[in-house]
């Protein structure tokens, strides 16, 4: 029996989803892209320092899971932003793990 090949969008990010909204943050010197529940292409100054954050969940073939996004709370001000939502990840193979994250900026 011949094995499927995977799609082009399996080899390259390990998920047939299409990528989330997008919305750019700042805190004072500091950007960063919120995606999908991870903090990417953060900078300083402009200049990038990380590829991103993220917590995730892969399968036995290493395929990342697209979590589901709920009661997201996405807080900008002139000083920093702060981040609330939770995630739920769902496969064939599991039936659900839910993730809370926050970041917040101190006082």
């Amino acid at each position: 029996m011949a094995q499927k090949k995977p799609s082009r969008a399996i080899k390259l990010f390990g998920t047939e989803v299409p990528d989330g909204k997008r919305r750019e943050l700042r805190a004072g010197p500091i950007s960063a892209v919120f995606d999908s529940g991870a903090l990417r292409y953060i900078r300083y100054h402009g200049e990038e320092v990380l590829r991103g954050i993220a917590y995730i969940a892969r399968d036995k073939d290493w395929g990342t899971y697209a979590p589901a996004i709920e009661n997201l709370k996405i807080r900008q001000d002139k000083d920093g932003f702060a981040i609330g939502y939770e995630a739920t990840c769902q496969g064939p193979r599991i039936r659900a793990i839910r993730l809370f994250r926050q970041h917040r900026r101190e006082q």
